[in-house]
């Protein structure tokens, strides 16, 4: 039940990154060299972690965010090695006793309400109220409106970048079409113009959309014939498409 990884041993559950082993519930993108880490992200150079977000270089850490370079730190605090063990027991036990250990961290810890947030974006996954049904915090997102914002159409804006200057970064844009409006931000503009591209005529949500209706998670599994043995398979492949997929025992005897 694993994705995107290279090179990884004896793990479960896992997004993305090269070289690792042991690893359990983790979501860690173009990382590397990560072993024994379990219900943790973004995770690089790192051995025995648990619930942790964002370190470098860093073992037996617990509950921990943004460090580099640590060990034996719980919730970011720095302990002595045997002081560390005896913490961990106490708050793995607790966890334990209320259900808590085990997984990866759960939807109420989801730093932005779940229709603010990609996965909503995602064909299968736009249902808030299963969402909200699982625990994710489902909210009112208000755009506040201003009379006195200097507004500006997509019909109106330049076709070619070279003609856009720095007054867009104080511009509304209104895209009529869908009824939202945005702004361009500057790391956006320098990017536009490095690539020579022109300006966006679309609200960020219409752009992510059609792109993630394009690049969508396969989450259907399809019956499939093995076109050695004639035995039915299960997969995730589209019957239709061109993939050839064989049975377990078949894979091993014409791949492995």
């Amino acid at each position: 039940y694993s994705l995107g990884c290279l090179g990884y041993k004896d793990s479960y559950d896992v997004i993305g990154g090269t070289n690792g082993g042991k690893c359990y519930d983790v979501i860690t993108v173009s990382t590397e060299n990560i072993y024994n880490i379990k219900f943790s992200a973004f995770i690089n150079d790192s051995t025995d972690l648990e619930y942790c977000d964002l370190l470098r270089n860093c073992h037996d850490c617990f509950g921990c965010i943004g460090l580099r370079n640590k060990s034996f730190c719980i919730f970011n605090k720095q302990y002595e090695e045997s002081e560390y063990w005896s913490l961990v027991d106490d708050i793995k036990a607790k966890m334990l006793r209320e259900g808590g250990y085990g997984e990866f961290f759960p939807p109420a810890l989801m730093p932005v309400p779940y229709n603010a947030s990609y996965a909503s974006f995602y064909r299968g996954f736009d249902d808030l109220e299963i969402a909200k049904r699982y625990g994710y915090s489902i909210e009112t997102i208000d755009v506040p409106s201003d009379d006195s914002e200097d507004i500006i159409l997509p019909k109106d804006l330049p076709q070619d970048i070279k003609n856009v200057d720095d007054a867009i970064l104080e511009k509304v844009i209104f895209d009529k079409e869908n009824g939202k409006k945005f702004r361009i931000t500057p790391y956006e503009l320098s990017f536009y113009r490095t690539h020579n591209l022109p300006l966006p005529r679309q609200h960020p949500d219409l752009r992510i959309k059609r792109r993630t209706n394009f690049w969508y998670l396969k989450m259907q599994f399809n019956d499939l014939i093995c076109p050695k043995c004639q035995k039915k398979v299960l997969s995730y492949f589209d019957p239709k498409g061109p993939e050839t997929v064989y049975c377990i025992d078949c894979y091993h005897k014409e791949i492995v």
